[in-house]
């Protein structure tokens, strides 16, 4: 199943939210990163059939998100940034009542391996309102995957887990992008490194960067350098360059920046990182 986005914009009075936006993503993992208010939501709720474009196409499976809403619905599972859950309810409960919703039939056949699917059968009898914010998500992943849809998009779905919830769930996604599509949208680099092999730059509503963690690092080759500087010079340093990372000796600081140039402090040129390529990406555009 393809995602496919082809100039795809959409504009709120003098706002403009995607400005052709174009890409593509097929089986696997997609990660769709960017800054908090970069397009990110617009973009999913569009492919997801929720909000119109303003101009462009964008279809999944070959079918139109303005066209074939209730043939895109069959084939997609959505996981919003903010999802409603039923805290009085039980998780069987909960994907009964969303498979009812759905037209789904065997619902309970369905309830229970969507359950199985996310690792939560054990836990079907218990109310919503004594879960943890990880099986909270895997909950709101249970809903999305009822149909078995081959195509899931998931809004920032590790936001508000603790470091372990947010490892495991990202290795539950990586499970579920051996056999379907993904498109994974995030504000953290780490996401994109344990979990995507491709990966799409969003930033102030336009496509930065299309292609692989790879080519994404290998971008920065040369951008990024590593220094010692007194450590008095700390904060004029921080005003001059892009600093990501730095830390504190007794007289002396290490510190590493972005340069598009060779600086003209003494320094070497360093390996860079996902997160620091990325925060290139950002700075090097308006």
């Amino acid at each position: 199943m393809l995602i496919a986005v082809t100039d795809l914009s959409k504009q709120y009075h003098r706002h403009s939210a995607l400005h052709r936006v174009s890409f593509s993503a097929g089986p696997g993992i997609t990660a769709l990163l960017g800054p908090n208010g970069a397009g990110k939501s617009t973009l999913l709720n569009i492919l997801a059939t929720l909000l119109e474009p303003t101009s462009g196409q964008a279809s999944i499976g070959g079918y139109d998100v303005r066209r074939y809403r209730r043939e895109i619905r069959q084939i997609l599972g959505f996981l919003p940034q903010d999802f409603g859950l039923y805290d009085g309810l039980t998780a069987y409960e909960f994907l009964d009542y969303m498979a009812l919703l759905k037209g789904i039939e065997q619902r309970r056949q369905c309830v229970l391996q969507a359950l199985e699917q996310v690792g939560l059968e054990r836990d079907a009898r218990r109310r919503i309102a004594t879960f943890s914010g990880g099986m909270r998500q895997r909950l709101g992943i249970a809903q999305a995957l009822l149909s078995t849809p081959p195509v899931l998009i998931v809004d920032e779905p590790t936001v508000g887990l603790d470091p372990a919830e947010r490892n495991r769930f990202r290795q539950f996604l990586v499970q579920l992008g051996a056999s379907r599509t993904v498109l994974l949208s995030t504000h953290l680099v780490e996401d994109v490194l344990l979990a995507a092999d491709h990966v799409i730059v969003l930033h102030v509503g336009r496509v930065r960067f299309d292609g692989t963690v790879d080519e994404l690092m290998r971008s920065a080759r040369g951008k990024v350098w590593s220094a010692r500087i007194p450590r008095q010079a700390a904060e004029a340093f921080r005003q001059r360059y892009a600093v990501t990372h730095l830390v504190f000796e007794e007289n002396a600081c290490l510190v590493r920046f972005l340069s598009e140039t060779s600086p003209d402090v003494e320094s070497e040129e360093a390996a860079p990182t996902l997160e620091e390529a990325y925060l290139r990406l950002i700075h090097s555009t308006p």
